[in-house]
Parts: C-alpha cells; structure tokens; sequence
C-alpha cells in the first residue's frame, strides 16, 4: 500500500488498488487508516472512520451531516 498525506482530509491516507481492498477487506476494517481504493490507477471510493465521515460532512457543510438527529426525526 503507497501512502500520501492529504490535507483536505487531514493526514495520511493509504492508496490501495480494488483487488487488494477486495482481497483484504476484513483487515481494511479494522484498520484507523484513511484510505482511497482505486481502479485502473483512478480513484474511485473512499474509506474512512464513520465519526470522521460526520466531521467531514459537518465542516464542509452539508446537509443531514448528523444521522442519528435525521433518524430520530424519522422515527417520531
């Protein structure tokens, strides 16, 4: 795995081919690791912790960034 550091989300991230993401998927998960998962050398998806994902969301402003306050409203 290459890893490169990326301030738009701020620290390290791991670039990994779709194969090995595939092949070694339990271990991905348990992995703290940001990490982009490309096919045919172009990024195609993105993993990361799922309070980091809220963060992200949060800060950049978007929309329903708390799940838990959409799923509460949802629910009532």
């Amino acid at each position: 795995m290459f890893e490169f550091y990326d301030e738009r989300l701020g620290g390290p991230v791991g670039l990994l081919k779709v194969t090995d993401a595939r092949a070694n998927f339990a271990e991905i998960l348990k992995s703290e690791k940001k990490l982009v998962i490309t096919r045919h050398g172009r990024p195609t998806k993105i993993l990361v912790d799922y309070d980091e994902y809220l963060a992200l969301l949060e800060k950049a402003g978007g929309k329903n960034a708390n799940w838990e306050k959409s799923k509460e409203k949802a629910v009532a």
